[in-house]
């Protein structure tokens, strides 16, 4: 018997359990075909047409669950409130986030076990960055002036045009790596080329991974994974700034005088505790790259694209910086988190143009049954419907038009940009929302108090106030990324 035989029964096996097997989920709706082989076929069309396939599922399941094919496995999709908030609430031995995070980016076979079971980067995203996010906006804030005006050297009356989300996400690079490694690798463009194509490099991969059923995966991953070449290139830069910390280490103790603060140096501290070589603290600082880079230069490029089509929301929003600016003195954390409107606008912008039509990602490691009688076995993914929830107009009134102090309620906290709730789920929800939320709110809020400050924005001729059309790769939703912003500098 050939090879292609042997790989035809294999795969034919395959989708024979998936539907057969306790997997099959017969019980749940689904939008496509749920018929063996069919359904794996069906699934492709989840690749180019997923926003069509969640606005049929959303339309029919509303308030209930329904199930998508991907490539490699069901998607279930959780909608409503109710079930939503069910969703969260499941204990962590239940329903897993860094197990349903693993099947979402293919992390066992890109990063490894280690990592998927000791994600360590993200209490220190959470216990790290958050607590010394005041001490370290001076740097975030010097970085990111300093990246506008490198990056858009816009002057006198002339119109400068760069490419849209490009330019955020090498901006966001600078700004980040001063809080991740500081002085002067945040400026290194071969570095910073490196942080943010490991991005790539990893979505290309975990694409093509998740095209294959679970027995074939690690096999595809021997063949597309480029995380290890990418450690060894970042130890290249890297290694000469541990080995020197270290060497200080040795000489002055735990904590040296001068002991840099930054994303880098804590990860050398857990890493030394769990015993791991310096390429885990390379490999973890990249992971950091990749969580926190694309999703906030993509979020922040979606609000940029509004603004630049409705250039005339640029004045209510500029006339609020300045005042807040001269009440406090100049540029502060107080300062930036009192741009109420500021605030609004980008809540609004992630409410209306999301990056993903899912979230609270979660995989079940024990059965459970929802309050609406559905039974989800163990080894299932599980998401929450964002898009849906998102333009529900029972959550919002006229959810497709974006209203830019939807959420400019002085009164309300529950309204800000960072908090979350089961009909605001970009960042999740519950315990497991977000961790980095509150430096990528930041960053962003001052990144558009700065624009508005110091440019006019519009589109190029002919492309005046029409907003592009997102990209949907899957779930994924991405501001298009050909689109170029033009900038001048503001006239004061």
């Amino acid at each position: 018997m050939s090879a292609a035989v042997y790989v035809a029964s294999a795969f034919t096996a395959v989708c024979l359990w998936n539907w057969l097997g306790p997997n099959g989920l017969r019980h749940i709706p689904t939008i496509g075909r749920s018929v063996p082989v069919l359904s794996y076929l069906g699934s492709f069309r989840y690749i180019r047409h997923a926003k069509e396939m969640f606005q049929e599922g959303y339309s029919k399941y509303k308030g209930g669950i329904f199930k998508i094919p991907m490539p490699d496995q069901w998607l279930v999709v959780v909608t409503g409130p109710q079930l939503i908030d069910e969703l969260r609430k499941f204990p962590d031995d239940t329903m897993s986030l860094p197990r349903g995070l693993e099947e979402l980016i293919a992390a066992v076979h890109l990063f490894g076990e280690v990592v998927v079971k000791d994600p360590y980067h993200m209490p220190l995203i959470h216990s790290h960055l958050s607590r010394n996010l005041a001490a370290m906006i001076p740097q975030a804030q010097d970085e990111i002036f300093n990246a506008f005006d490198e990056l858009i050297p816009a002057s006198g009356d002339d119109w400068v045009t760069v490419p849209g989300l490009k330019t955020m996400v090498d901006i966001i690079a600078r700004g980040s790596n001063r809080i991740f490694v500081g002085l002067p690798m945040c400026r290194n463009k071969e570095f910073l080329d490196l942080a943010t194509s490991f991005t790539m490099d990893v979505s290309k991969a975990r694409f093509l991974i998740n095209l294959f059923p679970r027995v074939l995966k690690p096999f595809v991953a021997k063949v597309v994974n480029t995380v290890p070449k990418r450690v060894q290139k970042g130890l290249e830069f890297l290694r000469p700034f541990i080995e020197e910390r270290e060497r200080l280490r040795q000489e002055h103790g735990q904590d040296w005088a001068d002991k840099p603060n930054d994303m880098l140096m804590w990860l050398m501290d857990e890493t030394n505790k769990k015993g791991h070589g310096i390429d885990m603290v390379v490999l973890y600082l990249l992971i950091v790259e990749f969580t926190a880079i694309h999703t906030t230069a993509m979020s922040f490029a979606h609000a940029l694209f509004q603004l630049a089509a409705n250039p005339e929301l640029a004045q209510p929003l500029r006339a609020e910086v300045e005042l807040v600016l001269k009440e406090e003195n100049g540029w502060s954390r107080s300062a930036v988190s009192k741009m109420k409107n500021i605030d609004s606008f980008l809540r609004e912008s992630q409410r209306l143009n999301g990056i993903s039509a899912t979230a609270v990602w979660r995989k079940t490691l024990k059965p459970v049954t929802f309050s609406n009688g559905t039974y989800i076995p163990a080894g299932v993914f599980v998401v929450a419907a964002a898009t849906g929830t998102h333009l529900d107009e029972q959550n919002y009134p006229t959810p497709d038009v974006f209203d830019p102090t939807r959420f400019a309620n002085d009164n309300d906290s529950t309204q800000s940009f960072v908090s979350t709730g089961v009909d605001f789920v970009p960042f999740g929800v519950g315990k497991h929302a977000c961790p980095g939320r509150f430096f990528a709110a930041f960053e962003m809020k001052l990144m558009l108090a700065y624009i508005l400050l110091n440019y006019d924005v519009k589109f190029e001729a002919g492309k005046e106030g029409i907003r592009p059309e997102n990209k949907w790769f899957g779930s994924t939703i991405i501001p298009d990324p050909t689109v170029n912003v033009m900038f001048r500098k503001r006239q004061i």
